[in-house]
């Protein structure tokens, strides 16, 4: 039944389909999908989901299949579908629709066997993983540093309504913003509102710790009662919990 849907699911239900599929262990399924896509009398819309499934597989097989179709005359939609299916299939993602950087690397990797080819796929993740992270970190650290200068740029008057959006964002990164930068006005004598330190108080519930640590002690910077008060209740009920 999976198998028939490949050319008529639409997205995101194919990718569901192709998912379920890649996770079959069945030798015949898994030959099934490779002779699928690479049938040149088949429907376009059918092999385009088989090369999806490809990719779940993760085997040297599935990515023989794929090869193949790179080296190809075939049509300009089936050979990039097998370029991008590579890519997802083995984490390499430098190699874009190059032919032969794809064929250097089978020659070598189409050698390894089984024990191997999967370590070389789970190191190529590994090292994507690790790139997307350090991504992640550096546009966070853009995002922050842009927030700041655009809260440095804003009317003295429209300050607060600048540092509640960031104490209430969903970033954590943000929000801890927002406090540095409310310190940062108690440095200089500002005086602040009822308003932010509520904002302040309700960061003693955050789902991060990092946060309630700053917002308690912040607050206690503050010397704010009401806050003070209830970063005493939060530790009272920190240790009646721990007991």
């Amino acid at each position: 039944m999976l198998f028939g849907l490949l050319g008529d699911a639409a997205d995101p239900l194919l990718e569901d389909v192709a998912e379920a599929l890649g996770r079959y262990g069945d030798h015949a399924v898994t030959r099934q999908v490779e002779q699928l896509a690479a049938d040149a009398d088949a429907e376009v819309a059918r092999r385009l989901g088989a090369m999806r499934v490809l990719v779940y597989f993760r085997s040297k097989p599935a990515a023989a299949t794929l090869m193949s179709l790179i080296e190809t005359d075939e049509d300009e939609t089936i050979v990039a579908a097998a370029h991008d299916a590579l890519a997802q299939l083995t984490g390499i993602t430098r190699y874009g629709h190059a032919v032969e950087p794809w064929k250097r690397w089978w020659a070598e990797y189409s050698q390894r066997n089984d024990a191997q080819w999967y370590a070389h796929i789970i190191r190529n993740f590994e090292a994507r993983n690790r790139r997307l992270r350090e991504d992640g970190r550096a546009t966070l650290a853009r995002l922050v540093e842009t927030q700041r200068q655009l809260y440095r740029a804003t009317p003295p008057e429209d300050r607060p309504t600048a540092l509640l959006a960031m104490l209430a964002d969903p970033l954590p990164a943000l929000r801890q913003l927002g406090m540095d930068l409310m310190l940062q006005l108690r440095v200089d004598g500002v005086q602040i509102g009822p308003e932010m330190r509520l904002a302040v108080i309700d960061l003693l519930q955050d789902e991060e710790a990092a946060i309630r640590t700053g917002a308690a002690k912040l607050l206690l910077g503050l010397a704010d009662a009401p806050g003070a008060a209830a970063v005493a209740r939060g530790a009272s009920n920190g240790q009646g919990q721990q007991s």
